[in-house]
C-alpha cells in the first residue's frame, strides 16, 4: 500500500450504522474513502473482502457509503477494511506496540501454593515489512509484520475471534499471533484505530507465542522444584514434631514412643535424660555460657544449658520445637543460627600437644 495515501485521523470508519462500508479498494489495490472516488460504478472499486464490484453512493440525502453492485452484504467487509487501514497506519508510522503478557504459573497441592510470577510489559517494535495475507481466514486478511526472520500475525476480530481451533495452524506456521478484539468495542475513527495500534490497550492480546510457551515451561519447572522442596520440608517438620512428642513421652516415662515413624525409622534415647552426661555431646562455650549439644534423630539437636543468662534460656524456649525437663529440642538450622548469634564456639580440650 502507498505510504503517501492521506487519511485524516478524524475520518469515520462507518456512518449511520457499523455495517455501512465507507472504504473500498481501487484497481491498484489501494484503500479509498468513499469521498475520494467518483460516484456510482465509475469509482472502479471492489469490496476489500469478497472482491465484488461496489458502487459509491454519494447522494445528497443519505450518508455517503459503498454498496455491493449485486445488492448483497459482505459479512467480512468491515474487518477487511480495518486490516487494510491497520496495514497502512503501521507501515506509515513504522512501528507497532506489542501487548504485555502475564506468564505467571501456580502449583497447588498438599504442600500448599507455589506462585512463580512473571510479567512482560508492552514493547514497541519496528517491523521491516507490513503486508496483508489470508493465513488464518480466506476472506479476512491478516496483517503480517516481518521482523528479520520472524513474522507476527495481527488479526482483527469484529464478529469471530481467533479460537483454540487455530492454534495448531499457528504452531504449524511457526508465527506468533496477536488478536485485536473489537467484538464489543470497536473504534469509530481512523485516529481511534491508530491509538489502539500504537498504545497499550486491553483489547490487544496474545493468541500464540512460542517464546511465551518456553518461558511458562521454565516457570513450571521452577515451580515444581520449589514445591518438592516445600513438601520435603513439611515432611521433615512432621518428623520433628513426632520426635518432639516421642521425646516428651520418654522423658515422662511413657515407653510407647519407641514405635516406628514413617519409613520404618526408629530412634532410641537414654533410659532417662539425666543419664545423658556431658561426654555424650559436644560442648559449646562463650564468655557467659556453656551448653552441650546432643544430636538426635531427624536432624534435630537436644541442647542442655550448663550455665548462662536467663535471656539465653528464654530464647532457646522460643526457638525449640519441644521443651524437655532438662533440655531443649531444636532443628539443626535453628541451632546453628543460635550459635552464630551468641558467638558459641566448640570447646575442644587441649591434649597436651602443640597448639
Amino acid at each position: 500500500m502507498r505510504k503517501s495515501l492521506a487519511i485524516s485521523p478524524s475520518t469515520a470508519l462507518h456512518v449511520a450504522s457499523p455495517s455501512t462500508l465507507t472504504f473500498a479498494v481501487d484497481a491498484s489495490g489501494v484503500l479509498r474513502h468513499v469521498d475520494a472516488v467518483a460516484n456510482g460504478k465509475a469509482c472502479g472499486c471492489v469490496c476489500p473482502a469478497c472482491k465484488e464490484p461496489v458502487i459509491a453512493r454519494q447522494g445528497a440525502l443519505r450518508s455517503h457509503s459503498f454498496a455491493h453492485d449485486s445488492g448483497a452484504e459482505c459479512r467480512w467487509a468491515q474487518e477487511a477494511v480495518l486490516h487494510h487501514l491497520a496495514q497502512h497506519l503501521i507501515a506509515a508510522r513504522g512501528e507497532f506496540l506489542l501487548p504485555g503478557a502475564d506468564l505467571s504459573v501456580k502449583r497447588f497441592g498438599t504442600a500448599g501454593l507455589i506462585h512463580e510470577p512473571y510479567t512482560l510489559g508492552p514493547q514497541m517494535i519496528r517491523p521491516a515489512e507490513v503486508r496483508l495475507e489470508p493465513l488464518l481466514f480466506l476472506q479476512r486478511p491478516n496483517v503480517i509484520l516481518t521482523l528479520g526472520e520472524r513474522h507476527l500475525i495481527v488479526a482483527i476480530a469484529l464478529t469471530h475471534k481467533v479460537g483454540p481451533s487455530k492454534l495448531p495452524r499457528l504452531k504449524e506456521l511457526g508465527h506468533a499471533a496477536i488478536q485485536i478484539n473489537l467484538t464489543c468495542d470497536r473504534p469509530t475513527s481512523v485516529g481511534a484505530l491508530a491509538a489502539l495500534l500504537f498504545g497499550d490497550d486491553p483489547r490487544k492480546t496474545w493468541v500464540y507465542n512460542a517464546k511465551h510457551d518456553a518461558l511458562r515451561a521454565n516457570l513450571m519447572q521452577r515451580c515444581e522444584t520449589r514445591y518438592q522442596a516445600m513438601a520435603q520440608a513439611e515432611m521433615e517438620a512432621r518428623s520433628l514434631t513426632q520426635l518432639a512428642v516421642s521425646m516428651s513421652r520418654v522423658a515422662s516415662g511413657d515407653r510407647s514412643s519407641s514405635q516406628p515413624f514413617a519409613g520404618g525409622t526408629r530412634f532410641s534415647l537414654p533410659e532417662s535424660p539425666a543419664q545423658a552426661n556431658e561426654s555424650q555431646g559436644l560442648r559449646y562455650k562463650s564468655r557467659s555460657a556453656v551448653l552441650v549439644a546432643y544430636p538426635v534423630a531427624y536432624g534435630a539437636i537436644r541442647v542442655s544449658v550448663l550455665g548462662g543468662p536467663v535471656s539465653m534460656r528464654r530464647e532457646l524456649e522460643r526457638e525449640s520445637i519441644a521443651l524437655l525437663p532438662d533440655s531443649y529440642l531444636l532443628a539443626k538450622p535453628a541451632w546453628y543460627s543460635f550459635t552464630r548469634r551468641h558467638g558459641l564456639r566448640l570447646d575442644v580440650p587441649w591434649d597436651g600437644g602443640l597448639p
